[in-house]
């Protein structure tokens, strides 16, 4: 295993003492295996995931077995680990779980199919609401997208998460003043940049520059992000301010270098910048519209992150990368690569028996 720290290696070490005293001593194989799947030992963890298929320790074994499965992007065999856990006991962890595992595999109908079991059982089931909402409105079905998420809001109405989709929603509708209402209750629970972002983007649309402004500026105590100073510099170049447009995107591009959005907003305003090695086209000023952030449950996001590597967290659009971190209690606010590294250091965290 490369760059563990050395408190993993003590992890490491105790409980492989602990399965030689006793090879079938259940809580060790768990604790061990969620370490080696973290680390990204996924051929030693796989060796363990058998172990743990053939205890008596019920269906939190075989829960764990499939996010190793799920991790080496295994859904079948990851699916057919949950299909089992279930047969022992039919939890919303569980079928939340499942239908996560369906619509990362790529089939969000099979999901959407599970997340209305998660509803429907008697432990919390918002964050199957919420899920589901999230699976409909990436369906194209924002009305049935919204009933979901305000459903998650009558069961749980301090989700930070569901205020932010039930905006973006609205938003999609161009119910744009009802869409800030929702952004600014999702910013009050957890003032995070994904809903702060949403918020002013939704301001600026209905020209409420100063509260636009208002709104970017927070965003920025939060965090310092390069889509937050591009942002503001758009305000501030609609509100006729060119010199302290070109300020923003120039810190914007201080922060990301190869920041598009931010070269050409930058060369608009009259900011000279380095050329990039395509051909800039004349463009509106460019930011990105409100984005949904599906939040699930911590054991949801910790399987999500489990099967992730650094490629596929590249691959992420900002707002997931929030949405993930919210999830796993890691702090959301920074770059692009900022978030990355923390969910990449979060897979050395100790778990807990």
């Amino acid at each position: 295993m490369l760059s563990i720290s050395p408190e993993i290696r003590k992890a490491v070490k105790s409980y492989e003492h602990a399965l030689l005293a006793d090879p079938k001593y259940t809580p060790a194989l768990m604790n061990l295996h969620a370490l080696l799947t973290d680390q990204g030992e996924l051929e030693k963890a796989a060796k363990i995931s058998e172990s743990l298929r053939k205890s008596a320790f019920g269906w939190q074994a075989l829960g764990t077995a499939a996010l190793e499965a799920s991790a080496r992007k295994d859904f079948k065999l990851a699916l057919e680990d949950i299909d089992l856990a279930l047969a022992l006991e039919d939890v919303s962890e569980l079928q939340n779980l499942k239908g996560l595992l369906r619509l990362i595999d790529g089939d969000p109908k099979a999901a959407a199919e599970t997340f209305e079991k998660t509803k429907a059982m008697p432990l919390d089931p918002a964050e199957g609401f919420n899920n589901s909402g999230a699976t409909l409105l990436k369906g194209g079905e924002p009305e049935k997208a919204s009933s979901e998420f305000d459903r998650t809001i009558k069961l749980q109405r301090n989700n930070p998460a569901a205020w932010n989709n039930r905006g973006c929603v609205l938003y999609k509708v161009e119910r744009v003043r009802e869409a800030i209402a929702c952004f600014e209750e999702s910013t009050v629970m957890a003032p995070t940049s994904v809903a702060l972002s949403n918020k002013g983007f939704s301001q600026l649309t209905i020209d409420l520059l100063l509260d636009a402004l208002k709104t970017f500026e927070q965003s920025l105590s939060v965090a310092e992000t390069p889509e937050g100073y591009n942002n503001k510099g758009i305000v501030l170049e609609r509100m006729g301010k060119r010199d302290e447009a070109q300020v923003a995107f120039k810190e914007a591009l201080r922060l990301a270098p190869q920041f598009k959005d931010a070269i050409e907003n930058g060369k608009r305003s009259g900011l000279i910048v380095e050329p990039v090695k395509e051909p800039v086209k004349e463009q509106p000023l460019q930011s990105a519209a409100p984005s949904e952030a599906i939040v699930g449950d911590k054991e949801a996001a910790q399987a999500e992150l489990a099967k992730a590597d650094a490629q596929t967290l590249k691959g992420m659009r900002k707002a997931e990368l929030e949405a993930l971190c919210e999830s796993l209690s890691i702090d959301p606010n920074g770059t692009r690569s900022e978030l990355i590294r923390r969910l990449l250091n979060a897979k050395s965290v100790k778990p807990k028996k």
